[in-house]
């Protein structure tokens, strides 16, 4: 239905929505305070229901199950993808969308929905199986977890960087080893050593950031995309804050109100790891890179590349230089 003139909100964050039920008009919501200052924008008394779902009853969290899930922005495979879910991670669960479809909150608090394909709904204090297992990191770009580790012929699923596996018993053989894991839904495969982390680290250095983006050097430009598969600008610098530490917010406009602004426009005065801001107003960031030193910034533009902030250097792209705004030092 054509929705009514409702208080402005964060739709990356909340719902707001007034649904036509068979019992009359009802304002649903994530946020009581919304839907109470809906209703008197409104000048309606009309009731409110709030999610998650009661007919959830425990299953109010979810673990997605494949290494990239598309975050939609409607129940259907042709609508537009807002972001992705990486393997393991949770979300909470807001309601049912039809027979195909969850409506969820993913881990960084943006709002869409995932496939049932992609989705273990789960009692958010299951502590069982997947859940009892240690959690390890995918740190390689790209790799297929094998059924037999001694035949390595057919791969039981993909994984790409900043996916989290359960981990099993380790395994030997003569020109390698590596690890038993498991996806959220118990689907075992074999990963060498070296394509996981054990943990995160637990003091973020900004500068960190920089190994893993360089490995993803070349990585198609995705919108919405998370991993190495396709990635755009914000979630390029997410993903590497988060395999360094750090939980950054999805959107380089939510990005900016973090750390401690830098006003000088001199990359001299910058460091590695520094965050660079670009739009066409202050106001109104759309574009954020993470700067490398001696002038150059990686960022996720077309591709993830390198460019520079000197208008003598080869690569020095005088368009996005032009719409440079502010930048933030983390940590």
């Amino acid at each position: 239905m054509a929705q009514p003139n409702l208080p402005p909100f964060d739709a990356r964050a909340h719902v707001l929505e007034v649904r036509n039920l068979p019992e009359g008009a009802v304002i649903v919501s994530t946020d009581e305070a919304l839907a109470l200052a809906a209703r008197r924008h409104l000048g309606q008394e009309l009731p409110i229901r709030l999610l998650p779902d009661v007919a959830l009853g425990a299953k109010t969290a979810g673990l997605v199950t494949v290494s990239v899930a598309p975050l939609r922005a409607e129940p259907r495979q042709a609508a537009e993808q807002l972001s992705q879910a990486l393997m393991g991670r949770r979300v909470d669960v807001l309601e049912r969308a039809g027979p195909d479809w969850w409506r969820v909150r993913t881990d960084d608090g943006y709002l869409g929905y995932l496939h049932r394909e992609h989705l273990l709904p789960a009692n958010p204090c299951w502590n069982t199986g997947y859940a009892a297992l240690p959690k390890w990191i995918v740190a390689a770009n790209y790799a297929q977890a094998w059924a037999d580790p001694y035949d390595r012929t057919e791969p039981v699923f993909d994984v790409t960087a900043g996916c989290m596996l359960g981990v099993g018993d380790r395994w030997v053989d003569l020109a390698v080893s590596g690890f038993a894991v498991y996806t959220p839904d118990m689907r075992r495969g074999y990963l060498p050593s070296e394509v996981l982390l054990p943990e995160r680290p637990t003091a973020f250095a900004a500068a960190d950031m920089l190994p893993h983006i360089r490995r993803w050097m070349g990585a198609p430009y995705l919108w919405g995309g998370t991993s190495p598969r396709g990635i755009d600008c914000s979630g390029l610098v997410q993903l590497a804050a988060w395999l360094c530490g750090l939980a950054l917010p999805r959107d380089a406009s939510q990005q900016v109100a973090l750390g401690t602004p830098i006003e000088s426009k001199n990359p001299a005065d910058l460091l590695p790891g520094d965050l660079l801001f670009f739009g066409d107003l202050p106001q109104k960031i759309t574009h954020v890179a993470v700067y490398e030193g001696d002038g150059n910034y990686l960022h996720a533009s077309g591709r993830v590349r390198r460019n520079s902030l000197v208008p003598q250097a080869a690569d020095f792209d005088a368009g996005r230089f032009t719409t440079w705004q502010t930048s933030r030092r983390l940590g």
